[in-house]
């Protein structure tokens, strides 16, 4: 896919659409295609550095299975503010609400992300969830279960044959 926008608010935008949509749908594929390698993630528990898609991959699903479990059937998420750093960067601030049906299952929350242009394509190098009350969703996103692919993982079609 071509990026062909003006501003970093409309970056910001396409990649937080593309990315909510990815999640809410359980598609790795279109997730995964919005991010570098490595990846650094961030929250109020710790850091991790995703060196690879397997690795993303158990934390998408990770974090999938925990979104099931609290009964999230939708997120809104918006850009808050986005501004260049340069050509090639983009500091990017959106806020996020899980939805179960009608009812908000949490405060909302901000994500700090840094994407870069690299390719001609604009992804997510780097992002900061400021989620304080919230440590089974922190847990997902840090992948502290590594050994442990959730059920999803072993089913996702998108990977068979890629020797993971």
């Amino acid at each position: 896919m071509v990026n062909a926008f003006i501003s970093a608010r409309e970056i910001a935008e396409d990649l937080l659409e593309r990315t909510g949509t990815a999640m809410v749908a359980g598609d790795f594929p279109g997730f995964a295609e919005c991010f570098h390698f490595p990846q650094d993630l961030d929250t109020f528990d710790g850091n991790i550095t995703i060196t690879s898609p397997t690795e993303l991959k158990h934390v998408f699903f990770q974090v999938l299975e925990c979104y099931q479990s609290l009964g999230v059937t939708n997120m809104v998420r918006h850009v808050v503010a986005a501004e260049f750093r340069g050509p090639a960067e983009i500091m990017s601030t959106h806020e996020s609400r899980l939805f179960s049906g009608a009812a908000l299952i949490k405060e909302p929350y901000v994500v700090l992300s840094v994407l870069k242009r690299k390719d001609g394509l604009w992804k997510i190098f780097r992002s900061q969830y400021a989620i304080a009350d919230m440590p089974r969703l922190n847990t997902a996103l840090l992948n502290k279960n590594p050994g442990r692919a959730p059920a999803n993982l072993q089913r996702d079609p998108s990977t068979e044959g890629e020797g993971d």
